[in-house]
């Protein structure tokens, strides 16, 4: 069965044909910031475009659709309430996105569609390729920070259909107390204040690049990373930890180091041969996405 898969990203549109389990093709939109409800409207319709040219005319026959994307909706209504990275997403219901997207192909807006969080569809597509054993901590680094936990490919629901909000979890670094950040969600010291996109950016500026292709690990936001994977350890307790997205993917050189600094008086309950590894690919989210639509 083909499947189409659609990201609705912070910075763009990101889209896969999946069959079978295998990743056919991959495309994106143009990139974008903080896009109102009619440009992701077109950014979506721009990446199945640009997927068209890659693929075959399975493409354009899937059976389902699966989508995903960040923020918070109301249980009762599926109304997206909060999107603070993605304003266009506020005040849309993600089931009215799945049918434009089947519009564009064509097909019936009624098509079967799957909405899944961009963290669990990224987590998921990582551990259909890995298989990892036991429990799987993903953490996504990209413009906001979110995280997912699988306990062999299923997912632990902690919030709602999440994991948690483990972005918005405290780690301040209290000895440079006048540079606490504050996040986009007005949480003070949260990781995404210190390590999601927007935030990196305020604080690298220029140096942005050169931080992420050689991060120095005594700056803070690789000391906030630090402190909340030794949380992650204390409330998951992980037998591996994933980094995704592409801050997360930038990480690769200095894992382990990472790893031992994690691991420096680290509580006992904490598995003792946990790994830490990095995804491989921007397009996690959106295969994620396809395979879990393949899977309801």
């Amino acid at each position: 069965m083909t499947t189409l898969g659609i990201d609705i990203g912070g910075t763009s549109t990101k889209v896969a044909s999946v069959e079978h389990g295998i990743c056919l093709a991959t495309a994106e939109s143009p990139r974008y910031e903080r896009p109102d409800a009619v440009s992701l409207r077109a950014a979506v319709a721009v990446a199945i475009e640009n997927l068209r040219t890659k693929t075959s005319n399975r493409l354009f026959t899937p059976a389902a659709i699966g989508l995903c994307l960040p923020g918070a909706r109301d249980p009762d209504t599926g109304i997206i309430t909060h999107a603070i990275n993605v304003p266009g997403l506020i005040g849309q219901r993600p089931a009215d996105l799945a049918a434009h997207a089947a519009e564009v192909l064509n097909l019936s807006p009624a098509l079967p569609h799957t909405i899944v969080s961009d963290a669990h569809a990224a987590a998921y597509a990582h551990w259909s390729t890995a298989k990892n054993k036991g429990r799987l901590f993903a953490l996504s680094l990209g413009t906001g920070v979110g995280a997912c936990v699988l306990d062999d490919g299923l997912i632990l629901k902690v919030s709602g259909e999440s994991s948690g909000h483990f972005g918005q979890i405290d780690v301040s670094l209290e000895d440079i107390p006048t540079s606490i950040p504050v996040g986009p969600d007005g949480g003070r010291g949260s990781l995404e204040a210190y390590l999601g996109l927007p935030a990196l950016r305020a604080h690298f500026g220029p140096r942005l690049r050169a931080w992420l292709d050689a991060p120095s690990l005594d700056s803070p936001p690789i000391r906030a990373l630090v402190r909340a994977l030794r949380i992650a350890h204390a409330i998951y307790r992980p037998h591996s930890i994933v980094l995704l997205g592409g801050v997360g993917m930038s990480l690769a050189p200095i894992l382990t180091v990472v790893r031992a600094r994690v691991n420096d008086h680290l509580t006992i309950l904490a598995r003792p041969d946990w790994k830490l590894e990095a995804g491989t690919h921007r397009h996690y989210a959106a295969v994620g996405a396809a395979l879990l639509a393949n899977a309801q």
